[in-house]
């Protein structure tokens, strides 16, 4: 396989560029030009006339057109096959970030940026160059940013390069795969790519609209909330809007030009306990619009809330090893249920090249697969994936859209049904369950977006506690755990990143068993009386996909959760409170430091 490999990447680095620049439509074979030579007069006029573009003529979808149309016609190298599908997507993110700390000014940074992802592909829709492992997981790194002037000239020989590029990329990873194919032959081999629908959708762009001196005096009193805390060592608020543009353009006819707004507040702290072990807590709000956030009186209660909760952690006993019922409240019912299972609701196809190395390959195997039809869930609890849902209980939520990132419509589906698999999240690479996709693609493969958890039978949170204490009695055990908070980056990224827009190396990939997050706000609950003992130091063990089979009970009170999966942007899941029958938490080995030896100015000492 590395032998033809190298065979076509000399071939391809003997070859000339295959594409003209831009202004020479001609059917013949010219030399590039140099990436600093403008284009010809004919053209320069052409641009001249865009500066002075009304709402109907779009430079962006005419870059785009252009060079979509000519290379439909004119792309092919040698005996290589041409290209039978081409798609352009235009990413444009304004953003403003402002950042505080201890009550100090503020720092404001700006941004607009574009970015373009083409998706190139060879072959047919039977084979082509895609849906095979060893190198997609490796594609397209390193992609850089498109002008974000609407200069025809830029956008157009941009667009003129990376189409090259990707081309080029796509017939060598064609190659290798049909020789991968001609040493492991598989048998009912799926189609890599299903016809979708044309779509045309045409939204006006959208700028970014903030008050920003509203926004970064916010910060500033946000953040000096923390100097009545001297316990916490570090602390940051940060306040993020940004505005989305897309461009989406392919050669079946679809055309979409879309915009969404985000608006996030993260608040962390982080300090060290008695015995030196690092700690740390946070709290996001976020809403599609400026108005949707909380007030900052509201929001000077959660930062109030976190001190004192931290100032308590440092504090807190040690947990110790258990195994038994845990019941999952507020954030971490949702983080545990997406980590999971996220993963393993999307991504049903399989990948050519798994068994190409075995060991690095294995964790791209979905479970769950082959389980339509069978239980994952009890008999009374659903879930649901929207991309169209807007808000849950006058929450407004963020993670839906109207199309996904192949062009197609987000439809509502419901993954299980009364505790039985059902669909999976899906793009346009069909898997044996399903031929078409379900408007679920990201990032190349499929992913779910607002997902909830509905349950038809449900209980009040005094009942949850009680029916906990009493599994807690019934296995012989003095305390039962409740966890109301998982551990998550909450990095407040937009994806897909600039430098690997479609890289499926930075996704969480399926697998039966994973780690969730460590326990950040945890107790134990003394099965007699009910009181509550805040622990640290505790994490999970490894957690099999059998644990949702085994929850004993749902509570009443479903809410919208932020959570930020690894690689994906943040987004809301709708869960109940739930009680998982067995789980097991371990002592955590954490990192110890010596804590300061002199008490933190904070506390007010000289």
């Amino acid at each position: 396989m590395k032998t033809i490999r190298l065979g076509a990447a000399i071939l391809l680095a003997l070859s000339p560029l295959l594409l003209t620049p831009p202004a020479v439509l001609a059917d013949t074979t010219v030399a590039p030009l140099p990436a600093s030579s403008v284009l010809p007069q004919e053209a320069k006029q052409e641009t001249k006339h865009e500066v002075q573009e009304d709402a109907k003529d779009d430079v962006v979808f005419r870059a785009l057109k252009d060079e979509l149309e000519r290379s439909t016609r004119n792309l092919k190298l040698g005996h290589h096959a041409a290209p039978y599908f081409i798609r352009y997507t235009v990413n444009e993110a304004e953003e403003l970030d402002i950042h505080g700390s201890l009550g100090a000014q503020p720092c404001v940074e700006k941004s607009k940026t574009r970015y373009l992802d083409p998706d190139l592909r060879v072959g047919s829709y039977d084979q082509d160059n895609s849906n095979f492992l060893p190198t997609e997981t490796k594609r397209l790194e390193g992609v850089e940013s498109v002008t974000s002037e609407n200069d025809y000239t830029a956008l157009r020989r941009y667009t003129w390069l990376k189409t090259d590029e990707a081309y080029k990329a796509a017939i060598e990873d064609l190659e290798t795969k049909i020789a991968y194919l001609r040493g492991h032959p598989l048998r009912d081999r799926l189609p890599d790519f299903v016809r979708a629908t044309p779509v045309v959708s045409l939204e006006d762009a959208g700028k970014l609209t903030v008050d920003e001196k509203k926004w970064t005096t916010a910060v500033q009193d946000l953040s000096a909330v923390f100097k009545a805390y001297p316990k916490i060592q570090r602390s940051c608020v940060v306040f993020k809007c940004r505005r989305l543009n897309r461009w989406l353009l392919n050669s079946e006819g679809t055309k979409i030009r879309d915009t969404r707004s985000k608006y996030l507040l993260h608040m962390m702290v982080t300090a060290q306990a008695d015995d030196g072990m690092s700690l740390s807590d946070w709290e996001v709000v976020g809403a599609p619009a400026e108005d949707q956030l909380p007030e900052l009186s509201a929001l000077k209660k959660i930062a109030a809330n976190m001190g004192e909760r931290m100032t308590r952690l440092c504090s807190a006993p040690k947990g110790e090893d258990y195994c038994g019922p845990v019941m999952f409240e507020g954030q971490a019912a949702g983080e545990f249920l997406y980590t999971l299972l996220g993963p393993n609701i999307s991504m049903a196809e399989e990948p050519i090249g798994l068994n190409s190395d075995q060991n690095y390959y294995e964790h791209w195997r979905n479970p769950l697969k082959d389980s339509l039809g069978r239980r994952i869930l009890p008999k009374y609890v659903s879930l649901i994936d929207d991309p169209g849902a807007t808000v849950f209980k006058g929450v407004p939520l963020l993670g839906g859209y109207k199309y996904d990132d192949d062009g197609v419509p987000g439809r509502a589906i419901t993954i299980a049904e009364n505790g039985l698999l059902k669909a999976f999240c899906q793009d346009r690479v069909p898997t044996k369950h399903c031929a078409e996709s379900n408007g679920h693609a990201y990032r190349g493969r499929s992913a779910p977006s607002v997902l909830q958890m509905v349950a038809s039978q449900t209980n009040t949170p005094a009942q949850m506690k009680q029916k906990l204490m009493d599994m807690g009695k019934d296995a012989g055990l003095k305390y039962v755990i409740i966890v109301r908070k998982l551990n998550d980056n909450y990095q407040l990224n937009e994806n897909p990143p600039a430098t690997n827009p479609r890289s499926l190396e930075r996704r969480d990939t399926p697998n039966y068993t994973r780690k969730p997050g460590v326990p950040s706000l945890a107790y134990q609950v003394n099965v007699d009386d009910g009181s509550e003992t805040m622990i640290r130091g505790v994490e999970f063990k490894d957690v099999s996909l059998r644990a949702f089979r085994d929850i004993q009970a749902v509570g009443d009170d479903a809410a919208a959760q932020f959570l930020q999966p690894w690689g994906e942007p943040l987004k809301h899941v709708v869960s109940p409170s739930y009680i998982v029958g067995e789980l097991e938490l371990t002592t955590q080995n954490a990192e110890h430091a010596t804590p300061p030896d002199l008490p933190s100015p904070l506390a007010g000492e000289k």
